[in-house]
């Protein structure tokens, strides 16, 4: 299995992180909340890459892709309300839209967490993915795991059993993605 994470210069951002999992065609892109801070072994086996590699080979995909709303690395989401720039824009939307163009899937995973960061910055950090994502959208390209959460996101892939089926995502009346 081949990784490669593209980051910022000083590593503080990673704007995706790639991962080589079989030679089959077919490119699987979750879309999350936020990087962590892991290294070297910790990385490797985040329970949440685990469980994100398992779906994209159970779904038969042979690499995936991971993008972020906040490109910002951070161990805890509301740490990120005290940065000035948690989406690490514009380099992070660049990325998300290049990735979702050259994924053959998106699945949008951010969970619950993202008010953490504000309700303002996340409510307008949906608003501005539904925007980078509308023609992807409208292709159908665009899932969630499961049914959403009582807030309407779609749930994080670790809160989920194995066998959780993907729904098609559209932009809502509201403007976000539904």
């Amino acid at each position: 299995m081949k990784t490669n994470d593209v980051c910022s210069a000083d590593g503080r951002y990673r704007f995706r992180l790639e991962i080589q999992l079989s030679e089959k065609l077919g490119i699987c892109l979750f879309l999350m909340l936020n990087p962590g801070t892991e290294k070297g072994y910790e990385e490797r086996y985040h329970p949440t890459r685990q469980r994100c590699i398992e779906f994209a080979h159970r779904w038969g995909y042979g690499t995936l892709w991971t993008c972020n709303l906040f490109a910002r690395r951070a161990i805890k989401p509301k740490t990120l309300r005290f940065e000035a720039n948690p989406e690490g824009n514009p380099d992070n939307d660049h990325h998300i839209r290049k990735a979702a163009a050259e994924a053959d899937i998106i699945v949008c995973a951010w969970g619950t967490s993202g008010w953490k960061v504000g309700r303002g910055a996340f409510r307008d950090r949906l608003s501005g993915i539904a925007t980078t994502l509308k023609a992807e959208v409208d292709k159908g390209k665009v899932y969630a795991l499961g049914e959403p959460s009582k807030g309407g996101q779609p749930r994080h892939p670790l809160f989920l059993p194995r066998d959780a089926e993907c729904r098609r995502l559209r932009i809502g009346s509201n403007g976000w993605l539904s």
